[in-house]
């Protein structure tokens, strides 16, 4: 995790790691489910009705045929799966770390010190959002930095909760010569 943080001081901790919500998988479950009920329909083609696959050539190509566009599915759905788990926000004892994994082969890792933020909020749109508790984060920084907008985001509420506690914290033991910002990890945002 260490290795997504651009710059990490000695006495900085990792508070928590904020991931994307796993319902945002869900429309390629479903596109990996419906591939194999594909399948399944083509073996059960190939049995009932050898007869009139005859004309497109041996069954055994057929159903070859079949398999191999069913991996070459579940391989996408898969890498895809892989590249949308790869995003998360870290909140640090100093900074607030965004990780956006864009394609297996980038990613931007964006790092914002705590006293840049300017203001935090999240926005749950749904009754979808609000059952399964995801939704979007929004770190608004001062001057020209980039906000950061993290998307289906686990437990909004808790993760801007510990951001503003951890921003407050490091404000106020920036203002103490020779003191550390006093933070406890916050465990029930994690996951």
């Amino acid at each position: 995790m260490q290795e997504d943080l651009l710059q990490f001081d000695a006495d900085e901790r990792i508070l928590t790691v904020i991931r994307r919500s796993l319902v945002g998988l869900l429309p390629h479950f479903i596109v990996g489910g419906l591939a194999f009920l594909a399948l399944l329909g083509l073996v059960y083609s190939v049995a009932r009705y050898p007869d009139q696959l005859a004309k497109l050539g041996s069954s055994g190509w057929v159903i070859l045929i079949g398999f191999a566009i069913f991996l070459l599915v579940e391989l996408i759905i898969y890498v895809l799966a892989i590249t949308y788990l790869g995003n998360r926000l870290i909140v640090t004892s100093e900074s607030l770390v965004q990780r956006l994994q864009n394609t297996p082969f980038h990613h931007k890792t964006s790092q914002l010190r705590l006293t840049d933020i300017q203001d935090v909020t999240f926005a749950q749109n749904g009754i979808v959002a609000h059952f399964f508790n995801f939704g979007a984060i929004n770190v608004e920084t001062a001057g020209e930095q980039v906000n950061f907008v993290f998307k289906w985001a686990r437990n909004p509420r808790d993760a801007v909760r510990i951001i503003i506690e951890a921003e407050e914290a490091f404000s106020d033991a920036a203002r103490l010569p020779g003191s550390s910002p006093p933070l406890p990890p916050h465990p029930e945002a994690k996951g």
